[in-house]
C-alpha cells in the first residue's frame, strides 16, 4: 500500500524516471481499466511531453479491458511517425 511505503512506490513508478533520453512511448489502455486511473496516464503523458520524449496515447472503450487487436493500427502508425518510415 502506498501509505505504508511511499518511497518504495515512487521507486517503482515509471513516471519518476522519464527524461529527455526516454524512448518513444505509446500508451494504450481500456476505459474500464481498474488498474490505472486516467490521472496516472495524464501524469505520464505530461512527464514525457515536459522531457521532450515522443509519447502518444489512446483509450479503448471496451467493456472488459484490452481485447483482440484493437489499437494495433494506431500503434503501427505511431512507430512509423517516430521512426520516420
Amino acid at each position: 500500500r502506498l501509505e505504508e511505503a511511499p518511497e518504495r512506490w515512487r521507486g517503482a513508478s515509471p513516471v519518476n524516471f522519464v527524461s529527455e533520453r526516454s524512448p518513444a512511448t505509446f500508451l494504450i489502455s481500456a476505459a474500464s481499466d481498474s488498474n490505472e486511473s486516467p490521472e496516472e496516464k495524464k501524469q505520464m503523458m505530461d512527464a514525457m511531453m515536459k522531457a521532450g520524449a515522443p509519447c502518444e496515447t489512446i483509450v479503448l472503450n471496451l467493456g472488459r479491458g484490452h481485447d483482440n487487436y484493437l489499437g494495433v493500427s494506431e500503434a503501427w502508425a505511431f512507430l512509423a511517425r517516430v521512426l520516420g518510415e
